[in-house]
């Protein structure tokens, strides 16, 4: 989990480090990592159906601080610990989309935008993209990032066959303590009955 999840993180952050901007036309579903992208990208523009969601989170899996930084912690907690769905005016309202227009005018929207910008020169465009994105890492974003991904370990790593929860489903194998013998062990339920968890030996 550790090595999944600490590459999780920078996935997203690896378009921070990108000299040319990278523009988000959102049309339809961005759920989980997706949504995530969505978030890093400079410019996110959605298209009137579009919807945004981290439904993970209700099955012991993790947020990302990336959200709280951009939306504020009270939006992030807002959805981040319900996994409620954010339609596209929402995420308008709270900052993690610049714009909504109507479907047919995504794509010609984000393209007008690409091209404007491309007005401006280059160095110009590339250094105050590096201005935004590294001072917000060296303000705390960066340490805020890391700890992201420790986090989300424990998370993960709480939802193994042998961890005294009622998800996920039993028969899931690859726990670093599961036991080697090919044995049976329980797994007490919320309901304090208990189910077995048949681990396959290695």
């Amino acid at each position: 989990w550790w090595d999944n999840d600490t590459k999780s993180v920078e996935k997203p952050m690896h378009i921070w480090h990108i000299g040319t901007p990278v523009i988000a036309a959102v049309n339809g579903w961005a759920m989980g990592v997706g949504f995530w992208y969505a978030m890093a990208c400079d410019i996110t523009i959605a298209s009137e159906r579009a919807v945004f969601a981290q439904p993970e989170v209700r099955h012991i899996s993790n947020t990302t601080f990336l959200f709280a930084a951009l939306a504020g912690w009270k939006a992030a907690h807002r959805y981040s610990l319900t996994g409620d769905h954010i339609d596209a005016q929402e995420a308008l309202r709270i900052g993690i989309v610049n714009e909504v227009v109507p479907p047919d005018q995504l794509m010609p929207a984000a393209r007008a935008l690409a091209e404007r910008i491309a007005k401006v020169p280059e160095p110009s465009v590339r250094l105050n993209k590096a201005i935004t994105c590294y001072g917000l890492e060296a303000a705390g974003l960066r340490s805020g990032m890391a700890l992201n991904g420790a986090l989300s370990t424990i998370a993960h790593a709480s939802t193994c066959p042998c961890a005294t929860t009622s998800w996920p489903p039993w028969n899931r194998t690859g726990c670093g303590r599961s036991s080697r013998s090919g044995t049976a062990r329980s797994a007490p339920s919320r309901s304090g009955r208990n189910r077995k968890a048949i681990e396959v030996g290695r």
